[in-house]
Formats: C-alpha cells, sequence, structure tokens
C-alpha cells in the first residue's frame, strides 16, 4: 500500500519582503518515522483546505501562537494571537477534513482550534483564571526543562484510546499557557493533569486531541504509539474510500 500522507497545518514567517511557511521539523520526523508521508501545508482558504481534504488521508494541526478570543466570542484579555491567516487558515482545514470524515490529529494549539471550532471555550491564561495550577510552560520552570524532558503527569480516562496507549497515567511535556475551558459535547475528555485538573487530551472516533507535544519525545514508545494509532485510523478510512 502507498504510504498514508497526512498534511501538516502551515505556520507563517516574514522572510525579506514576503511571508514564508514553515513547519518545524520535529513534526515531519514524527509523521515519517512511524511510516506516513508528511505533506506540508501553507496557509489556505475553504477552497483549497477542501481539495486537502480530498486528497490526503489524514490531518495534523499543530501548535503554535493563542487563536483570537474572538472566535470563542471573548474580549482579549490575555492571549497573543499569530496572524489572522493563520487562525482562519487552521479552522478551514479541520472543518474541511471533518467533513470530509478523515482522521484529524490535534496538537497543542491545534487541540485548542478543534475545541473552538466546534463550539468551545479556552482559558486565556491558565495562571491568572486557574491560581491553584501548575505553571503549564515549562520553559517557565526555574530552572526551565528541556523541550523532551516530562513536566507533569496526565491521568488518562478508563476504556478510552489515550488510555490504551499511554495507560492510566504517563508523563508528558508542557508549553503552554492556554487550555480548553468548555469541551464541545461532541468530545469525550479523556485526559487531565494529575496536580490540578487541566484537560490535557479529548477524543472522538475522528479526532485524536493532546495539549503537550508528543513530536518532541520521538524514542518514546508510547508517544510513538500515539502516531501509529492515529495513521492506523487513516489507513482504515483509506480502504473504506477506495
Amino acid at each position: 500500500m502507498a504510504k498514508l500522507l497526512i498534511g501538516i497545518s502551515g505556520r507563517q514567517t516574514r522572510l525579506y519582503d514576503h511571508y514564508s511557511s514553515y513547519c518545524y521539523n520535529s513534526y515531519y520526523r514524527y509523521v515519517s518515522g512511524q511510516g506516513g508521508l508528511p505533506v506540508q501545508m501553507g496557509v489556505v482558504d475553504n477552497a483549497l483546505a477542501a481539495d486537502y481534504a480530498a486528497a490526503l488521508d489524514g490531518l495534523l494541526i499543530t501548535g503554535g501562537p493563542d487563536i483570537d478570543p474572538v472566535y470563542y466570542h471573548e474580549e482579549n484579555t490575555r492571549s497573543f494571537p499569530g496572524l489572522p491567516e493563520e487562525d482562519a487558515s487552521d479552522f478551514a482545514l479541520y472543518r474541511a477534513f471533518r467533513d470530509a470524515g478523515k482522521p484529524i490529529l490535534l496538537i497543542c494549539r491545534g487541540m485548542q482550534v478543534g475545541c473552538v471550532a466546534e463550539g468551545g471555550k479556552l482559558y486565556q491564561d491558565i495562571r491568572t483564571s486557574c491560581p491553584q495550577a501548575l505553571e503549564h510552560n515549562q520553559m517557565k520552570h526555574d530552572p526551565p526543562l528541556a523541550r523532551d524532558c516530562f513536566a507533569h503527569t496526565v491521568r488518562f480516562s478508563e476504556g478510552s484510546v489515550m488510555a490504551q496507549i499511554f495507560g492510566s497515567s504517563y508523563g508528558t511535556n508542557s508549553f503552554h499557557h492556554q487550555a480548553c475551558r468548555e469541551v464541545p459535547a461532541c468530545f469525550q475528555v479523556t485526559g487531565v493533569c494529575a496536580d490540578d485538573g487541566i484537560i490535557e487530551a479529548f477524543e472522538n472516533d475522528q479526532v485524536l486531541a493532546v495539549e503537550w507535544h508528543p513530536e518532541r519525545h520521538p524514542r518514546d514508545e508510547h508517544h510513538r504509539k500515539l502516531m501509529q494509532v492515529f495513521l492506523q485510523r487513516c489507513a482504515s478510512v483509506r480502504e473504506q474510500t477506495h
């Protein structure tokens, strides 16, 4: 069977007088290391998102800047949004792949995109909204933790896909200052921080979402298995539609 084609959401940076699309190499290695073929997508509109959803086998929405709170009907109090085009692109890609029935893996900001796209809301700043919570950006620990270190433990719901992958609890890294506050009913919350209850994972039959960065643990068998399970979902959908 030909390799599964996995679209990776694009980010933009200014290069000379133009914007250039990019994606961190860790995402490419995470997909390709488990046998998928990563396809970088630039910043897209609805029509191009639909074309990608028709052509590719699955979608990975990556980490990135905060989502503009206008998308969940709030004023900006503690958010640091990126480019408006990136927000529009991520939402277009999520909805196009969802509507096409293709599997979706959401990482960090990607998890927040899926939450908001389905009508959920975010904490704009965890430490402000939940003073009892941990510092969820390990780069702000004293001393800072390396990107491939575990920052805290996530507790997973019995019987969930996440529990099948990670067991009842497992260590994760952590680089976010925002989190899902209200998760839409279409998702099952299946992972929370063991220390403060902040939502760290949700899922349904089409979507797997994590708030941490599994691509930063390329040698960890459980984080490799998350990608393997996602690719298995993509293979199953391909078989059913071809």
